[in-house]
């Protein structure tokens, strides 16, 4: 009886086999390719406003724009891969993936963890001027040291974050040398600054900038441009009369060679003054004589060189003397005088401009009672200029003053009126809009005191 029953046994086993198999499959085990799994984290950090792009194995770009949980569109089946990128970082934040790799097996993957931060940025600028073994110790906030021991850029070790204000300073400056700093305070905005300057100058070693051993060289002047371009005039005895030289600085080369810069053998060339415009334009200005009485001359300098001496103004009446010069950006330039009728000193004035060159003398003031004296003169960017000086009603010497405008010269005008006692030697300077300040001394009877007076 056995006998009959084996063959029937495998049989039995292998439906039994089958059987569970069937159950498995039903109940999800094994691998059915049928059954896929999400993928997804959670974003944290992320700045009001903005948004990053992820990415899973290089595409299925998800955006996210707020804080917490995020599950890609796309769900991969059990056996997979997924790596998970920031594909588009936010503005001004860099996000880092945690938990962005693995295998996906049985489980949807909910631990992938997203961290944004504020960028850092940088506060630095460069130094420039430091003499050679000596350094400066800068700060940024009160604090965050920085030394620097060489001319070049500098950076503070410290990065901030945008909307942070930074306040560069200068906590130790460099022994025997005066910096300035230029930029040095602000707001981050998304970007590193690089643009703090820090400038340290001293004085340098004394130069000879003439040559001319012939006779004793006096009464220098000097002006310079915005570049730090220099021209200095003076006047030099070479035995028989004294003649106006110049000579000119640049800050990458130093002084060149002084140049004569009138040949007029009549007489003593005498009391130059210069001035000069931003670009570099300069007028420099004399009085000479011509062997019977002194004149004004006037000489040019352009990047072509100087242009010549030329005579502004030809009333041989008497004796012109104490010029003085102003010139703005445009090439225009305005000079004054006294000059004497043979009864009493008066103020003239001779405009020159880049299209005409120079124009005829004018009286700019017409008070007889007294000697009008030692003018000045102060020149604003739109070719305006003002005129001051010293005039005797008879009495006492008072401030005066006149402007040229595009309408040309307006009247005279007393600007001070006080009576006490005598007031004298003015000066003046202009301000780019037009505004302008005099100055002189004057006395109370009991002292000298100090004034002023505005034009605005």
């Amino acid at each position: 009886m056995k006998l009959l029953h084996l063959p029937h046994r495998p049989i039995a086993v292998f439906g039994l086999a089958l059987t569970i198999l069937l159950n498995m499959s039903a109940c999800g085990g094994g691998s059915n390719s049928n059954v896929t799994y999400s993928i997804g984290g959670t974003v944290s950090g992320l700045s009001t406003g903005m948004s990053l792009i992820l990415q899973n194995n290089g595409g299925d770009d998800l955006t996210v724009t707020a804080n917490g949980g995020f599950t890609f569109p796309t769900t991969l089946g059990g056996g997979n891969t997924y790596d998970i990128t920031v594909f588009t970082q936010p503005s001004d934040q860099t996000c880092t993936v945690v938990n962005g790799t693995g295998i996906l097996f049985g489980l949807n993957v909910t631990d992938i963890s997203v961290t944004c931060t504020l960028n850092g940025h940088s506060v630095g600028g460069s130094v420039s001027g430091l003499q050679s073994g000596h350094s400066i110790v800068l700060q940024n906030n009160g604090g965050d040291n920085f030394t620097v021991s060489s001319n070049g850029d500098f950076t503070f070790t410290t990065t901030l974050q945008s909307g942070a204000s930074y306040d560069v300073s200068i906590l130790t400056p460099p022994s025997g040398q005066s910096c300035t700093l230029n930029n040095g305070s602000g707001t981050i905005a998304a970007a590193d600054v690089d643009d703090v300057t820090v400038v340290c100058r001293t004085w340098q070693a004394a130069a000879l900038i003439e040559n001319n051993d012939s006779g004793a060289a006096t009464n220098p002047q000097i002006a310079v441009d915005t570049n730090g371009n220099a021209i200095a005039v003076w006047q030099q005895d070479d035995g028989l009369r004294t003649n106006i030289w110049a000579n000119r600085y640049t800050p990458s080369g130093g002084w060149v060679t002084a140049t004569l810069i009138e040949n007029n053998n009549s007489g003593a060339a005498q009391s130059p003054r210069i001035a000069m415009n931003a670009g570099g334009d300069a007028v420099a200005v004399w009085q000479q004589s011509d062997g019977a009485r002194f004149n004004v001359l006037a000489n040019r300098y352009t990047t072509a060189g100087w242009e010549g001496a030329t005579l502004i103004e030809s009333d041989n009446t008497s004796d012109a003397t104490h010029p003085a010069v102003a010139i703005t950006d445009d090439g225009n330039a305005t000079a004054v005088w006294q000059q004497s009728d043979s009864l009493r000193t008066n103020i003239w004035a001779n405009r020159y401009t880049a299209a005409a060159g120079w124009g005829s003398a004018t009286l700019i003031e017409s008070d007889n009672n007294g000697d009008a004296q030692l003018p000045q003169i102060a020149a604003t960017s739109n070719s305006d200029a003002a005129v001051v000086w010293q005039q005797s009603d008879g009495s006492r010497f008072n401030i005066w003053a006149n402007r040229y405008s595009a309408a040309g010269w307006g009247s005279a005008s007393l600007i001070e009126s006080d009576n006490s006692s005598d007031a004298l030697y003015p000066q003046v300077a202009a301000a780019t809009n037009g505004d302008t300040l005099a100055v002189w001394q004057q006395s109370d009877g009991a002292l000298t005191n100090i004034w002023a007076n505005t034009y605005r």
